[in-house]
């Protein structure tokens, strides 16, 4: 068995930068009907569309939001969003605001997910840059991908080989192949699990037109204030290649906000960070001379160089701690990882306790990764052991018992798999989507009981 963990240890490397999401999303909006498709509809502005399907791939489906000064006539920018549970319609209800208020028309795949491969991802990609060119009045040349965790993944690959992509924003996860040609636009939540890599790839694009924006979050999309930046940026690099004329009073509530952020903190590494991010994002807008060398001032400040020293040795750690956790995976039983995560939550250091909450979500994923594989491969013995580790280090994650409810398929226990489902409603579980599509539980869609339990799951 260890050297079928160790093979399992290596994948999840491999698969590691598009990890799932666990967070639980809100109730969604009311849906409307999926609207069929028609040859040269006429689409009110102000508009949004929950579910509409692909006019030459109906059985694919996107949410899309037209903001107020949409019409037929004016070609305006469109962000392109893959969320990894194939919750466009949630990004799109999420950032709508923000696209109303500057005037981008916002697209969200409700197809394209974790778990499905490649192959069809790529495909629902070119299918939604298809169909926006062809249904909707955007302009060809400011095609935005946008996406989170898993989607981000989906959202890089696919740039690296679009031509029509002109820009990435992406969070929570990476490609190892990252496209070279366009500009790119990272978030990282200071919580995020993958925190660490996330700054490792930023510091691996150093020269090229890329820039990490860190933000206060978990593994999640960004809140709507921070990614109001996003949109920021998606202006000025249409200023900056001269697609649209510099707007002056755009740049300088661009300017008002950021300065006021700057001056209001006592954070070095925040004001340096708001400093870099103004003259990543004005360059060639504005004059950022003044910015340039505030920025230059922070870079030299002793405490500044004292701060950025204990943060790198403290990334290093996490890194370490990482690569030990992967091992112990192989090694240690339940009761040490019980013992090691009651340690990890007792943590109160007010530099540690960031690193190690990191270090919980990230046994959380690794743990999630393990038990799929381990249940897919039909290993009991491995799926038991993972599934009681995940358990441990996220107990309030619903899809632990989705994935038991797997585990006790695979042990002929349709009682047990049931109650495992019971128990994924009461921690909030609402994607029957998922549930229903699980090939292990195919066999349970004839029991009432268990179609209960998916009734519940709304």
């Amino acid at each position: 068995m260890k050297n079928y963990l160790v093979v399992l240890q290596v994948l999840f490397y491999v698969i590691f930068i598009s990890c799932s999401s666990h967070h639980l999303y809100p109730d969604p909006l009311p849906s409307s009907d999926t609207i069929a498709a028609k040859p040269k509809e006429h689409f009110p502005a102000d508009t949004f569309i929950t579910s509409l399907s692909c006019q030459n791939n109906p059985n694919e489906f996107y949410a899309i939001y037209l903001p107020p000064n949409y019409n037929d006539t004016i070609k305006l920018p469109v962000i392109i969003f893959f969320d990894p549970h194939g919750g466009g319609e949630f990004v799109v209800s999420k950032y709508k605001t923000l696209g109303k208020s500057f005037n981008v028309v916002l697209m969200g795949s409700n197809s394209s997910r974790n778990g499905i491969n490649p192959e069809q991802t790529d495909a629902i990609a070119l299918h939604m840059v298809a169909e926006v060119i062809h249904r909707f009045a955007v302009d060809p040349q400011q095609i935005i991908f946008a996406g989170f965790s898993g989607g981000a993944k989906v959202a890089m690959d696919n740039a690296a080989h679009n031509p029509s992509v002109s820009a990435l924003i992406y969070g929570g996860a990476f490609s190892d192949q990252p496209p070279q040609r366009i500009p790119l636009l990272g978030f990282a939540g200071t919580g995020d699990m993958n925190y660490s890599d996330l700054i490792s790839f930023d510091q691996s694009l150093k020269g090229s037109n890329h820039f990490l924006k860190e933000w206060n979050g978990n593994h999640e999309w960004p809140d709507s204030p921070v990614f109001k930046d996003a949109f920021y940026w998606i202006k000025f690099n249409a200023m900056r290649s001269h697609a649209t004329t510099i707007n002056k009073s755009l740049a300088d509530q661009f300017i008002s906000e950021h300065a006021e952020t700057i001056n209001g903190e006592n954070d070095l590494l925040k004001i340096a960070s708001g400093y870099k991010e103004m003259i990543y994002f004005l360059s060639g807008v504005e004059d950022i001379s003044i910015y340039a060398k505030q920025f230059s001032t922070v870079l030299q400040d002793p405490d500044y160089v004292k701060i950025i020293s204990e943060k790198k040795q403290l990334l290093l750690q996490e890194q370490s701690i990482k690569q030990q956790y992967m091992n112990d995976f192989n090694d240690k039983d339940l009761m040490w990882w019980k013992k090691e995560l009651e340690h990890m939550n007792a943590i109160s250091d007010v530099k540690q306790k960031p690193v190690y909450q990191r270090l919980l979500g990230f046994i959380s994923l690794a743990a999630n990764s393990f038990s799929m594989r381990a249940i897919r491969n039909n290993d009991a013995e491995t799926a038991e052991r993972m599934l009681g580790i995940y358990q441990l280090a996220d107990p309030k994650n619903p899809e632990v018992q989705i994935l038991k409810a797997d585990f006790f398929i695979m042990k002929g226990d349709s009682i047990g798999a049931i109650g495992a489902l019971k128990k994924s409603v009461q921690l909030g579980w609402k994607d029957s989507t998922r549930v229903l599509s699980e090939p292990l539980l195919v066999p349970l869609h004839k029991n009432v009981k268990f179609m209960q339990v998916v009734k519940q799951m709304k």
